[in-house]
């Protein structure tokens, strides 16, 4: 998309609004070109893209009571938001992660794991494995082995072999 002015001023204007619901602290969001927000189990995170609005709080009470502040601070000037924050759990879904801020822990969800095991059995029983196929698996293992990127090392054999079993 690229950079634009409008861009840049629709997202200020919202970031302000939200900076304004908690008293003007905005340490808490993420944003760029800033320190990483802190991360406990007893404080909300967040971020603002344009007009949408991402809450990450330690409970849904204190994430309903955060919502209700920037809305009333963007009813108060009449700025329509998209509220991501309630789609947050599907998003972890869809990646296969499981985060858990009170153990401070991000892992793979069993269920990938579990399938990923399936998948690499199957393809250990073949005769015969062509790159296209290894490559898709590696797809899969690079995607698990991301929260353990030192990991990924023992993958640097494979990719020659999908280089010479292409087609």
């Amino acid at each position: 998309m690229g950079w634009s002015w409008a861009l840049y001023f629709a997202n200020e204007a919202v970031k302000t609004r939200v900076t304004h619901a908690t008293r003007g602290d905005s340490s808490w969001l993420m944003a760029d070109r800033s320190p990483a927000p802190l991360v406990s189990v007893d404080r909300p995170i967040g971020g603002v893209y344009v007009d949408n609005v991402l809450l990450v709080a330690p409970s849904a009470p204190s994430a309903a009571k955060l919502k209700r502040a920037v809305q009333v601070s963007m009813d108060g000037v009449r700025l329509p938001i998209e509220w991501t924050h309630d789609v947050a759990q599907k998003v972890l879904d869809s990646v296969g992660v499981h985060l858990d801020l009170r153990g401070v822990e991000v892992r793979n969800k069993g269920t990938r794991v579990w399938r990923f095991d399936l998948a690499t059995e199957a393809l250990l029983r073949r005769r015969k494995l062509r790159g296209e196929e290894l490559q898709i698996w590696i797809g899969h293992a690079i995607h698990l082995l991301a929260l353990a990127k030192p990991a990924m090392s023992i993958l640097s054999s494979v990719y020659p072999f999908i280089d010479f079993a292409w087609g």
